[in-house]
């Protein structure tokens, strides 16, 4: 019987290791695109994530690299690091750090 289990977990535990990655792909794949703010002291911030891990954003950092694991993302560039939490419901990204909470909207 011990053999049997060990035999359904080495097959198993590569499925279940791909549909994780393809999990985690799915969710950065909605992050993909630019997402703007509403206008704060009649500015909007505006931020593209791009599918080979890099942004560009009209806001310090303006450019770098991120990732994300689970429910958060980390940007990085500028010789600073950030990581939030994020939630993307729709076409609002809702980025979230302690307290302050920052809701985007995504452009077509």
């Amino acid at each position: 019987m011990l053999k049997f289990l060990s035999k359904i977990w080495v097959i198993c535990l590569p499925m279940i290791l791909l549909l994780s990655v393809i999990a985690c792909s799915a969710d950065g794949a909605k992050i993909y695109g630019t997402w703007e703010s509403r206008e704060i002291e009649g500015e909007s911030m505006q931020i593209t994530f791009n599918a080979d891990g890099t942004f560009i954003s009209n806001f310090d950092p303006e450019t770098g690299t991120y990732s994300i694991k689970g429910t958060e993302i980390n940007i990085s560039g500028g010789g600073e690091e950030f990581t939030y939490n994020y939630e993307i419901t729709g076409k609002t990204l809702k980025l979230s750090y302690s307290d302050a909470i920052m809701e985007l909207t995504k452009r077509d």
